[in-house]
């Protein structure tokens, strides 16, 4: 079974730990916290599949589409 990721990851910028979600092809839950802010980012083999957030749900297929 493989280990998960976890722990303060201050020092990497969100971009860079997308980046190695996507290139590792994981398969999993990002939760991002800023004060009592939440956000959830879900995976599937690397690839964003869904997200929440504290004022919206969306499946971010349908906010690119839109956008």
């Amino acid at each position: 079974m493989e280990q998960a990721l976890q722990g303060n990851i201050g020092r990497f910028t969100l971009p860079e730990i997308f980046q190695l979600i996507a290139n590792s092809r994981k398969t999993g839950t990002l939760g991002i916290q800023k004060d009592d802010d939440i956000v959830m980012v879900y995976f599937k083999a690397g690839r964003i599949i869904y997200g929440y957030g504290p004022r919206q749900t969306f499946h971010l297929g349908q906010l690119l589409k839109d956008r």
